[in-house]
């Protein structure tokens, strides 16, 4: 699924509104870009697979009039945003406290 490569966050949203892409399928081709060329790019600290794909099954069952405007887009999340249960390290070893809760954004 080459094509979805250099898509941007809103013509990703809009080819889940069509139908035309899953969230499942565009989150199996961000974990494969991720796979890919992390060890060059080393971008990201977690990278929560079975979450992901848990999160995608379930916007794929959301009714289509209860969908938001980025519904099934996969998103990163920088290190300095809480994430229950992980450390927000702020792209470095100091803080390694796991946050309690995730933080509002």
């Amino acid at each position: 699924m080459t094509g979805l490569n250099f898509t941007g966050v809103a013509e990703q949203a809009q080819l889940v509104s069509q139908g035309a892409v899953s969230s499942a399928e565009l989150i199996e081709h961000a974990i494969d870009r991720i796979d890919h060329l992390d060890d060059q790019l080393n971008a990201f600290a977690y990278v929560l697979r079975d979450e992901a794909r848990a999160e995608a099954a379930v916007r794929d069952a959301t009714p289509v009039d209860e969908r938001g405007p980025l519904h099934g887009v996969p998103i990163a999340i920088k290190d300095e945003n809480d994430v229950a249960g992980l450390p927000t390290a702020f792209g470095g070893a100091a803080f390694t406290t796991p946050a309690a809760a995730d933080s509002e954004v």
